[in-house]
């Protein structure tokens, strides 16, 4: 009994691991003159811009300790919209160029 109880916790230890830097609510792109938003692969203006994200598209925003850096989101954006949250390609967005966000 106490084997299976101890699986059981590991079981849910690794559940709660593995989700841990799940999406937990999505934001909407606000309109710019650009008609986009800049994701990058870290959380720095200068770094490689990995996708642009049109206005008004909804992105995932991911959870986990380092989700927030300064003025930075860690997000996920996905074109296909059948895809779970947190799909997709992870980078960074400015936070002031997100709207509504639940």
């Amino acid at each position: 009994m106490k084997f299976v109880l101890h699986l059981i916790g590991a079981a849910t230890l690794s559940i709660f691991t593995a989700t841990s830097a799940q999406a937990t609510f999505g934001c909407d792109v606000l309109p710019l003159s650009e008609g986009f938003i800049e994701l990058h692969e870290i959380p720095d203006a200068t770094s490689p811009v990995i996708a642009r994200v049109p206005v008004g598209w909804n992105i995932s925003v991911m959870s986990g300790d380092d989700s927030i850096q300064g003025m930075w989101l860690k997000v996920a954006y996905s074109t296909d919209p059948e895809a779970f949250w947190g799909e997709g390609q992870v980078g960074w967005v400015l936070k002031d160029q997100l709207g509504d966000c639940g």
